[in-house]
């Protein structure tokens, strides 16, 4: 992975340095090659997540239970997403279900309408020969 970077004040070489002293490089491209498998919805609270973890290296109790927590929530908010679009999903196929029944009752209505308008015009016909 190549990290193309265009800051004016810097020269490429001085950025290469600095990316070279600092081993970032490698962290970079392990923390977005994680990202690119997962996917998570809300990239950016996954990137900052990923990047507390690199802030205190050491094994810090508080720190795990954090990140333990961080990912619990993340994947957590990632099924409630995955369920508000199957229920939008189902919501949709709803409508389309009772759009149909209102087409269908509207048909029904007009048909029993002309029912009733051709029952009326056989009443006066009957009517008018009778008298």
């Amino acid at each position: 992975m190549s990290l193309a970077l265009s800051i004016p004040q810097l020269s490429t070489a001085q950025a290469r340095q600095y990316i070279e002293e600092y081993e970032l490089q490698g962290q970079l491209e392990a923390i977005l090659e994680k990202l690119l498998l997962e996917r998570p919805l809300d990239p950016c609270d996954f990137l900052a997540t990923e990047f507390a973890a690199l802030v205190d290296a050491d094994n810090d109790p508080e720190k795990e239970k954090m990140v333990a927590e961080n990912s619990s929530l993340r994947d957590e908010s990632n099924r409630i997403h995955a369920e508000a679009d199957s229920v939008r999903k189902e919501n949709d196929e709803l409508r389309v279900q009772i759009e149909a029944i209102k087409k269908k009752k509207a048909e029904k209505a007009a048909a029993e309408d002309d029912g009733d308008v051709q029952y009326f015009c056989e009443a006066i016909r009957r009517h008018s020969q009778l008298g």
